[in-house]
């Protein structure tokens, strides 16, 4: 689902359209982080990021680009669950079967 967030600050009303999956996929890989390393800042450390790169990805509702393996390598979570708009999801290829 396609959602638009619209944020009041100082700039005036800030809006942009986000894709609920990928909030979600940011969300679940701040939480495993956070549980594998206790801290986002240990994280964050571990990834060679700031806390507030962090942050951003939830405000942002995405993972970022840059990113995507290494948390994937971190946490688990596939890269195409992490960033479906980037990484095509990796399909299973059947064994081949020789005919007799």
């Amino acid at each position: 689902m396609t959602v638009k967030v619209c944020i009041a600050g100082g700039d005036g009303l800030s809006c942009r359209v986000m894709d609920e999956d990928l909030k979600q996929a940011a969300i679940s890989a701040l939480q495993a982080l956070h549980d594998r390393f206790g801290t986002y800042e240990s994280a964050a450390t571990e990834l060679g990021i700031t806390r507030q790169a962090l942050r951003d990805w939830r405000t942002k509702g995405r993972v970022s680009i840059t990113r995507v393996r290494d948390v994937s390598r971190l946490t688990g979570i596939p890269p195409s669950t992490l960033r479906p708009d980037v990484f095509a999801p990796v399909e299973h290829q059947p064994d081949s079967v020789s005919a007799a």
